[in-house]
């Protein structure tokens, strides 16, 4: 018995993700005191963006699922928790 199969796999990738890093944005509260020096007073409007997990190979690959998890082994160490499979932007988190 013989058995005949054909295989194509395009893979044309150098790069299959890329993930960011942390960053923050806003200021923190500030005023000045009585002798005129400016002080941080609290958080004001300061937060974290957390990275996002940047796949570059395209959802219906068979290569997809394995990129996703590799780029969330960068994305973990910053804090972030599992990630749904959308390139959309992760919303602000407070310090």
């Amino acid at each position: 018995m013989q058995h005949a199969t054909t295989l194509n796999v395009n893979f044309i990738w150098f790069a299959t993700g890329r993930t960011g890093q942390a960053s923050i944005t806003g200021q923190p509260a500030m005023a000045a005191d009585s002798s005129g020096v400016w002080r941080m007073t609290g958080m004001g409007t300061m937060a974290r963006v957390l990275p996002v997990n940047g796949v570059l190979v395209p959802q219906s690959s068979q290569f997809y699922n394995k990129s996703f998890q590799h780029e969330q082994v960068h994305v973990k160490p910053m804090g972030a928790s599992e990630r749904t499979r959308e390139r959309s932007v992760h919303p602000q988190r407070s310090l």
